[in-house]
C-alpha cells in the first residue's frame, strides 16, 4: 500500500474498503437466501440485500462527488 499523504487519500482508502465489502456481500446474498430454511431468515437476507444495494449507490455518489474511482481493493 502506498503511503497516505492527505486526509482525502485516507478517506478514499477507507471508503474503497467499505465499497469492496458491500460488493462482496451483495454477491453472497443470493446464496444465503437460497440456503436459508426459515422464511424469516430469507426475508431478512432479502431486505439486507436491498439495503446493501442502496448503500453501494450512496458510496458511488460519494466517489463521483469526490472525482474518484471506487475500485482499488478486493
Amino acid at each position: 500500500m502506498a503511503k497516505v499523504t492527505s486526509f482525502q487519500e485516507l478517506a478514499l482508502e477507507g471508503l474503497r474498503d467499505i465499497y469492496s465489502a458491500e460488493q462482496q456481500a451483495l454477491v453472497a446474498y443470493p446464496e444465503l437466501i437460497n440456503a436459508a430454511t426459515s422464511q424469516d431468515l430469507k426475508a431478512a437476507f432479502t431486505e439486507h440485500s436491498a439495503q446493501t444495494e442502496e448503500q453501494i449507490k450512496r458510496l458511488e455518489t460519494i466517489f463521483s462527488t469526490m472525482g474518484a474511482s471506487p475500485e482499488g481493493k478486493e
